[in-house]
Parts: C-alpha cells; sequence; structure tokens
C-alpha cells in the first residue's frame, strides 16, 4: 500500500484520531510525543547552536545583500566598477559550482570585466568548457594575447576529455 493510498483510507475512515489507527503510519503525532524516552546525551545538549564563525559569514551575508539590494534599487547612483566586481565574484563562484548557464550568460552580456579574464580562460581549459571558451572569444572584446594563446593551444592540441566537448561544440 502507497503512502497516498494510507492517506486516502485514513481521511476518508470517520474514526476520531485519538483512537489506535488500523494503518502503520501514524498519521496523528500527539499521541507519540509523550512516549518517547529522553535520549542520555540529550542532557549534555542544552539546544542547539550555531558556531560564532557561521553567525559572522551569516550576518555579513545580510549586510552584503542589504546593501546589493539598496544599491540595486537606485540605479543612478550604482558604479559600474563595484558592480564588476560583484559579477567577478559571481563568476567565481557560478565556475566553482559548475553552474554553467550563469557563466554563458555572464560572457554573452559583456558583464566581465577585463581582469577577469585570465583567471576565466584558465578555469574553462583546465574544466575543458570548450563552448564557453568559444563564447569567450565570440564576446569579450579585450582578451589579452596570454589567453588567446591559452585558448589556441587548448583547441590545437586538445586532451581526450576536451575532444569530446569540442565535438559537442561542432554538433551546435
Amino acid at each position: 500500500m502507497t503512502l497516498l493510498e494510507i492517506i486516502k483510507n485514513a481521511s476518508a475512515n470517520p474514526k476520531s484520531l485519538d483512537l489506535p489507527s488500523n494503518y502503520p503510519i501514524v498519521l496523528n503525532p500527539h499521541n507519540i510525543i509523550p512516549d518517547l524516552e529522553s535520549d542520555p546525551f540529550e542532557s549534555s545538549l542544552i539546544g542547539w547552536q550555531i558556531s560564532p564563525r557561521d553567525v559572522e559569514i551569516v550576518d555579513l551575508a545580510k549586510k552584503f545583500f542589504a546593501l546589493l539590494k539598496t544599491m540595486l534599487d537606485d540605479t543612478n547612483d550604482l558604479d559600474k566598477a563595484e558592480f564588476i566586481d560583484v559579477a567577478a565574484l559571481v563568476l567565481d563562484g557560478c565556475i566553482a559550482l559548475e553552474i554553467w548557464k550563469l557563466v554563458e550568460a555572464l560572457i554573452v552580456n559583456g558583464v566581465i570585466g577585463h581582469s577577469c579574464y585570465p583567471n576565466l580562460v584558465a578555469r574553462l581549459v583546465e574544466k575543458k568548457r570548450s563552448n564557453l571558451l568559444c563564447l569567450c572569444i565570440k564576446y569579450a572584446i579585450d582578451l589579452g594575447s596570454s589567453e588567446i594563446l591559452s585558448i589556441l593551444r587548448y583547441f590545437l592540441s586538445p586532451s581526450k576529455g576536451a575532444y569530446k566537448t569540442m565535438m559537442t561544440v561542432k554538433k551546435e
């Protein structure tokens, strides 16, 4: 019997919830809570606590998001350099977490500043992301010679994993 069938049968049953159920899953938790025995290790634990470092990180993140929200509410006073710095942090996070659609959007929309390209190209070569390297060539107007050389080296002498991603780019 599935959980959905059990719930349907229990809800269709006109019995009071205080009576013992015919179903193996307890649907009324109030009868169970008083019967629970305390854990012997529970006495040493006063409550759930978050480490001070985690509290500090949460507070910094709240302040950052509040500042970012106020900056984005009034775009007249928004300094493009500050926004580019934030975009660089987002880009690094997306590459580390392999959120490729967002990396693609940042490249295509030209949000990435010149200072991000050396790190971006090196990490995309390392991750064997041929499609994103092609987008860098297409949309990045200020690639340096070292980035272009890295991309050429990647495409002219590919590794086995890179060759597979190149074939997908070729098919597109």
